[in-house]
């Protein structure tokens, strides 16, 4: 297919010049190219920040470029933090045994996978365990009087960054004690967007 131009015989749309600067009775330019210099339009699957080339050692007027990357988060059954030491305690309240904090880049009102292992110190005697977000009881109480290590795996809705997550235990029977252990948060963690904030 040929075009006609009024100086010559184009076969390529990429050979016409457009007036860009025309309305074009209110019609969108569309299905444009990569840009080429630093006349040409952008497209919107160029202007993802984490594709920008920033010069972030230049003042900028006396302000700082700062980066921040956030996640999604994925239910699996990897590994994403643990915390595997034994820890014990013979209250017949509830302790706080081992605890994480979610960092601030984490995904807002999530789903975590939670798994951890406790055991009674003596097989004649309960022990407790349950899985609390910021203090807060969100888990399922486990009770168990097994001197073998039993593992617990829940799916617990609804945390978000800076949370706190906590495993707490107890042993009502004097002179005992409830020990847990491998208390980790499963799942995969990858980079989902980049954000730079301007800040003064």
């Amino acid at each position: 297919m040929s075009f006609w131009h009024p100086k010559r015989l184009i076969s390529k749309l990429s050979e016409l010049e457009i007036d860009v600067d025309k309305d074009w009775l209110g019609h969108v330019i569309k299905n444009l190219g990569t840009p080429v210099d630093s006349g040409d339009a952008v497209r919107l699957g160029d202007l993802l920040l984490s594709k920008l080339n920033i010069d972030v050692d230049k003042p900028w007027d006396g302000k700082k470029i700062l980066g921040a990357v956030l996640y999604s988060y994925i239910i699996s059954d990897d590994i994403y933090a643990s915390d595997d030491a034994v820890e014990e305690t013979g209250s017949a309240s509830y302790v706080m045994l081992k605890e994480f904090t979610l960092p601030d880049t984490f995904p807002k009102n999530c789903t975590l996978r939670i798994y951890f292992e406790m055991r009674s110190e003596y097989s004649a005697v309960k022990v407790y365990g349950i899985i609390r977000r910021n203090g807060v009881n969100v888990g399922t109480e486990r009770v168990q009087t097994s001197t073998d290590f039993i593992g617990y795996t829940e799916d617990i809705p609804g945390w978000n960054p800076g949370d706190k997550v906590q495993l707490w235990g107890k042993c009502p029977s004097t002179g005992y004690d409830v020990e847990v252990r491998n208390f980790r948060i499963l799942g995969k963690a990858e980079v989902m967007k980049y954000t730079i904030p301007v800040t003064g």
